[in-house]
């Protein structure tokens, strides 16, 4: 039974037993709707008496040039260089193709009822760019239900349409790194370990230290969160392991830079008496008086290729879930040295 009061898409959906999406095509007359579903609104239509906003209908003609990325808020969120790269690389990558950007934030924390306002709103995009899977996970599902093509960023998944790069293997070449320099203590300050990019860092360095022959001694893994405090925390906490390691993988460089901090206030130098490698290769990185090795993500990359893929998906250029992995580089600066004689 439909409410009382003002009409929307969304009654007419409900009474079609349709997607929105689909109302969405018929109300603006997109010719790949089936004659079947089109009948269906179109009676939905003349039994609730409905009348398209006229705004909205507008901004659905604009469909085929707009796309919306996703962001979840977070504090300072575009103050970050995580977030600029994203926001560059895919306006970049929408202009090669006439394309409009639509930047979308969402609250940190949605019911079902925000989450079905939220998609409502976006209806009339051609399709969706995710900043992440976490915290979106919601939303993926709800376009994936509403018939809105996306893709998701810094992640990887067989089953869905994602860019990401290959965070395995750019920590083995971290500790490969080390290693060769002659460092057999290295211990790791890890990123939030039930994300994608946490879990598949800890795992690299592992293996890593599996093919090496080299122990992880107990204390050597310390669960940091992406911030710089987690950072400063976890070399805190390295040095009471009963063998301080020589050489610390920092996850990010944010929490790396501040695991400098805590060396150099102790008294030790870096590299002199330990190595520090990062991971993101922020601005920073290369201008703190140290200057940090570290791993370059290439963000900016990922996001332009990120809407190349989505341009493919809704031209109908491909069909079934498609992946991309990018590689990461290890970038050398002075933050990485052979241990001292002895260690």
């Amino acid at each position: 039974m439909v409410k009382k009061g003002k009409i929307n898409i969304s009654d007419v959906a409900r009474t079609a037993g349709l997607s929105t999406t689909t109302v969405s095509r018929v109300i603006n007359n997109v010719s790949t709707v089936s004659s079947s579903n089109r009948y269906r609104v179109e009676e939905a239509i003349k039994k609730l008496n409905y009348k398209p906003n006229v705004s909205a209908q507008y901004l659905a003609g604009k469909k085929s040039m707009t796309v919306g990325l996703v962001i979840q808020r977070y504090a300072q969120m575009f103050q970050t260089f995580h977030m600029s790269e994203i926001i560059h690389g895919v306006a970049d990558g929408l202009s090669e193709f006439n394309m409009d950007l639509l930047l979308h934030v969402t609250p940190p924390e949605m019911d079902d009822r925000l989450v079905n306002t939220h998609i409502l709103n976006l209806t009339f995009v051609r399709g969706l760019l995710f900043s992440d899977k976490v915290g979106n996970e919601e939303m993926i599902k709800k376009a994936r239900a509403e018939g809105i093509d996306y893709v998701i960023m810094i992640h990887h998944d067989k089953s869905e349409n994602c860019v990401s790069i290959n965070n395995h293997t750019a920590a083995i070449d971290a500790i490969n790194y080390l290693s060769g320099l002659g460092h057999k203590r290295i211990a790791t300050i890890t990123g939030k370990p039930y994300t994608q990019a946490g879990g598949e860092r800890l795992e690299g360095y592992k293996e890593a230290m599996r093919d090496h022959g080299l122990k992880i001694e107990s204390g050597y893994i310390v669960e940091g969160d992406w911030s710089s405090k987690s950072g400063a925390d976890g070399m805190e906490k390295l040095f009471k392991c009963s063998q301080r390691p020589t050489a610390v993988f920092v996850a990010g460089d944010e929490m790396a830079i501040e695991a400098i901090r805590v060396i150099q206030e102790a008294g030790l130098k870096v590299p002199g008496d330990i190595s520090i490698v990062g991971f993101d290769d922020i601005p920073l990185a290369a201008y703190i008086p140290t200057p940090l090795t570290t791993v370059r993500q290439p963000m900016a990359e990922m996001a332009k290729r990120s809407a190349f893929m989505l341009n493919r998906i809704v031209s109908g250029e491909v069909e079934g879930a498609v992946q991309e992995k990018l590689s990461a580089e290890l970038v050398k600066r002075k933050s990485t040295a052979p241990p001292k004689k002895g260690s």
